[in-house]
């Protein structure tokens, strides 16, 4: 079985967007400029994470991983526009952590919210030219179909380009003749609001998710170690958890 760890997944999202520049670079024999704000028509928008510091982390994977690619160092780093904002950090923060609204007004009222904060960027990103958008949050995309809907341009949604990457890998099965399973690890909302899960499944994969046993004693230890960043302990809890699941 091979495990998906989705604290790590949007450096997939950074490698699937760094190929699909490139194609865009092949494809254009000079770069239009727009009259909008900002103006490459290879341009990345970037809707923003929960915190400045997690979209940081994308950005210097996305850029790290084109550099690389392109073989031209930072010159050949994909031009990206950055909207980040911290305002719905209380709202994000409350539904990872798995706190209830009291009520459905409540609960209505904050949905409305997030995902009008969401669409504002959204309409911000298309107005600024950009070729394409992506949201680098494992959280925003609960509400990735309302966001998305009728954007102008490509809308990716992580767990789609992790599942398309997973699958032009051609990984092979451990016994012949049976189905590739992957496991997906990542917080409890992560998962329970099935943002891999089905994308996966839509591939033809067997999905594989940790019981709440190993979610306590394993998995959320491993994610608060990394947010430490602890990556020894994590790394031995990832072990532990790579050994139950042999």
């Amino acid at each position: 079985m091979f495990l998906v760890f989705l604290i790590g997944v949007d450096l997939i999202l950074g490698q699937h967007l760094s190929q699909l520049w490139f194609a865009m670079m092949r494809d254009c024999s000079t770069v239009t400029v727009c009259d909008s704000f900002l103006a490459p028509a290879n341009t990345v928008g970037i809707i923003g994470g929960m915190s400045a510091g997690s979209s940081l982390k994308f950005l210097k994977k996305l850029v790290t991983w084109c550099s690389s690619t392109s073989g031209d160092g930072e010159g050949g780093a994909v031009p990206f526009v950055l909207c980040s904002d911290p305002t719905l950090h209380r709202e994000m923060s409350a539904h990872e952590k798995n706190i209830v609204p009291c009520n459905f007004e409540t609960e209505r009222r904050d949905r409305t919210y997030i995902v009008n904060n969401l669409l504002q960027k959204r309409t911000f990103l298309e107005k600024a030219g950009v070729g394409c958008i992506v949201m680098p949050c494992h959280i925003s995309h609960l509400w990735y179909d309302e966001v998305s809907r009728g954007c102008s341009i490509p809308f990716f949604h992580v767990g789609e380009c992790v599942a398309k990457e997973i699958k032009e890998a051609k990984l092979k099965p451990a016994e012949a003749g049976s189905p590739l399973r992957i496991g997906v690890l990542g917080t409890s909302a992560t998962l329970s609001d099935r943002i891999y899960q089905e994308k996966l499944q839509k591939q033809g994969f067997e999905v594989v998710i940790p019981d709440e046993a190993t979610m306590e004693q394993t998995v959320n230890p491993a994610i608060q170690a990394l947010h430490r960043e602890d990556i020894e302990g994590a790394k031995t809890l990832g072990m532990i958890l790579c050994l139950r699941s042999a």
